[in-house]
């Protein structure tokens, strides 16, 4: 493996990568404020003494905060830490990964800013709010059970129940302050093209207006690009040639480094290190090409829960996740229902790892959930737009949050809509409208079936799919259809998203899977004869496979949840490589 010039030990983006930064995971204070009485006990000026003590990142539910109470469903928490400030600069700015999922920031008892939204990266400068020496920390943060706020994976009931589980409150994503100059690099989008040979970089400043900007770019560590560029708006966009470019892929996950320095009147003013990989994504005649290459999908539901800290993983978690979903012949992963820390995202990257990125979901309409999805949305998506391995977004799931999809037109056209709008963001990425069944437009049609023998899955889709190829009405399994009335088969690629998910007879007072088995060699068995059939029907393109991890009361994977292994990684290769 290797790193980035990005990648520094415990800094939490290496795609964002500045020296001038402190870290704040570890120890805060902690409060429940189970009567929401904080704010008028002026919890933000004086925080309880009586207060426990979390281990941030980690969510008060798991064992990992040193709280562990998965049981106590609390409205309102309240997190306080005192930090050292050695220095003072223009711009202070205090970024906080992942917050669920709606926070107030106070700063020595001043109200800085709020900020709404479970899963995507947001900043606050707080500058003029601190002073050398000792500064306090105040976030209060509210996370109710609304079944129409957005909460993926995330139970909104007492207790787990069928697949959804025990909540994630609070700071869940790492925290830490960057220290800048008033004038620095805001943001930057990289759109590399294999087809063109080039690479567009939109770079957005503030106040860097007569500035110069120095973009250099290397491949293992040569300078490949060097130019300076006067700064006359607040967005540029800068264009150039790659000679010899080496594409990103599975196999080769080629990455290129890139330092963008700002400087004025030749002192430097910032300086930002990153990266990004040529990864292009087409379908032509029902076939998906990266980088003009036919390639299958061989893809593994990956929920993204770990032991110990649960939603939130460590990086050697990571790593060996993914290096065992690749061992075991899969060529990326559909996470499923959550948005990754970018470490997680930066290791599909340079370890060679497709992804495809759901954006989690709310689970009953509303005219509020559409209105915070396409914000938060938005969001989510430039988190995390440079990374090269994100080569799908799936906007809704099995038709949560727009339950009524097939019939009913208010949910049809926000479907409609929410699609349009992400393509308008990312339109060099695929986008599923409703991964499983009910697609309206979609740049892939997929679908979901847990039945559970080569004949059940081979017959239906030996008659289903050539139905939908002639545009008539076409089953996804036996209760959904294909596509919403009224929307057409247009030659996009098929893939089977979800099926087997097998669980061991043994296994069953610990929870449920969509079939049983007996033991290990019945495991293999049907795993081998559910993707036998999938290759028996040329007209897929690709799988994903439920799923990587047992999790909670859902026992159903490929490892139990401490990632014991229920079978052999070689076995399960040479399963996968029977589709090509």
């Amino acid at each position: 493996m290797r790193h980035t010039l990005s990648y520094v030990k415990n800094h939490p983006n290496p795609q964002l990568f500045r020296e001038d930064y402190l870290l704040l995971n570890g120890k805060w204070d902690f409060m429940f404020d189970d009567d929401n009485s904080g704010i008028c006990h002026q919890w933000h000026l004086a925080f309880p003494a009586n207060s426990k003590e979390i281990i941030v990142p980690y969510a008060y539910q798991t064992e990992d905060s040193q709280i562990n109470e998965p049981t106590h469903q609390c409205d309102v928490i309240w997190y306080h830490k005192t930090i050292e400030l050695t220095k003072i600069s223009e711009v202070i700015n205090l970024i906080f990964n992942g917050v669920d999922y709606d926070c107030q920031l106070f700063v020595n008892g001043n109200l800085v800013g709020s900020h709404c939204g479970g899963y995507d990266i947001f900043k606050f400068d707080i500058a003029k709010f601190v002073k050398l020496g000792k500064n306090d920390l105040t976030l209060r943060i509210v996370d109710k059970m609304n079944i129409d706020q957005i909460r993926g994976k995330q139970r909104w009931r007492q207790k787990s129940f069928e697949c959804f589980y025990t909540e994630t409150s609070g700071i869940w994503k790492d925290v830490y302050i960057e220290f800048l100059s008033s004038t620095h690099i805001d943001s930057f989008y990289f759109r590399p093209s294999f087809k063109n040979q080039n690479v567009s970089i939109e770079i957005n400043t503030k106040e860097a207006i007569n500035s110069t900007l120095n973009i250099k770019v290397l491949y293992l560590g040569e300078t490949i690009h060097d130019e300076d560029i006067l700064i006359k708006d607040n967005k540029e966009i800068v264009e150039f040639e790659i000679n010899n470019l080496n594409a990103w892929s599975v196999e080769n996950p080629n990455l290129y480094d890139v330092i963008l320095t700002l400087s004025r009147d030749t002192i430097e003013k910032d300086k930002v290190i990153s990266y990004f990989g040529f990864n292009d994504v087409s379908s032509k005649n029902g076939h998906i090409y990266l980088n003009n290459k036919d390639t299958y999908l061989k893809l593994i539901l990956d929920q993204g829960y770990y032991p110990g800290g649960f939603y939130t993983g460590k990086e050697d978690q990571f790593i060996n996740d993914i290096k065992l979903m690749k061992e075991m012949g899969f060529n990326g992963c559909r996470k499923h229902e959550k948005i990754e820390t970018p470490l997680f995202n930066y290791y599909c990257d340079v370890l060679g790892f497709l992804m495809w990125q759901e954006l989690p979901s709310a689970h009953k309409y509303s005219y509020n959930y559409i209105t915070t999805a396409k914000k938060e949305i938005k969001n989510q998506i430039f988190d995390h737009y440079n990374h090269p391995s994100i080569m799908c977004y799936v906007i809704f799931n099995e038709s949560w949050g727009i339950n009524e999809v097939a019939t009913v037109n208010t949910e049809i056209d926000s479907c409609e809509d929410v699609y349009k709008y992400v393509k308008s963001l990312v339109s060099n990425r695929f986008i599923i409208s409703n991964d499983g069944w009910e697609h309206t437009t979609s740049d892939l049609i997929t679908f979901h079936n847990y039945e559970e023998t080569y004949d059940q899955l081979f017959n239906l889709y030996k008659e289903e799919l050539p139905k939908l190829k002639r545009n008539e009405e076409a089953q996804a399994n036996k209760d959904r259809k294909m596509l919403v009335k009224g929307f057409s088969y247009t030659g996009q690629p098929l893939i089977f998203s979800e099926f087997c998910g097998l669980a061991f007879t043994k296994d069953k007072s610990k929870g449920w899977g969509y079939n049983l088995v007996k033991d290990e060699k019945e495991f293999e068995y049907k795993i081998r004869k559910q993707i036998e059939a999938i290759r028996d029907l040329p007209d897929i393109r690709g799988y994903c496979f439920t799923q990587l991890s047992d999790v909670e009361i859902e026992v159903n994977g490929l490892v139990d949840f401490e990632r014991k292994l229920k079978i052999d990684p070689k076995a399960m290769k040479e399963i996968n490589d029977l589709c090509e």
